[in-house]
């Protein structure tokens, strides 16, 4: 719609001109959940029942950033 020279409505403007910082979330998150899953591979097997609890745990703390993060989320500056 930009490049055809259709105006588009404030509130998309301002999504634009925050593009990048969203990008920069999206690929903050697929950092951290990328080396969250490579340090739990390398937890040996004989003593990974005593790390699953804080396994668990980590995984509870990143599910509401996996299925509730949207463009529209609220404070998500302050956790990244």
């Amino acid at each position: 719609m930009q490049r055809q020279g259709i105006p588009l409505p404030d509130s998309v403007q301002a999504i634009l001109l925050q593009e990048g910082r969203f990008k920069r979330y999206k690929d903050h998150l697929e950092l951290v959940l990328a080396q969250f899953y490579r340090v739990v591979k390398s937890i040996p097997s004989e003593v990974k029942d005593l790390f699953q609890p804080h396994i668990d745990q980590a995984l509870v703390s990143f599910q509401p950033a996996l299925s509730t993060l949207a463009w529209n989320s609220m404070n998500i500056g302050k956790t990244i």
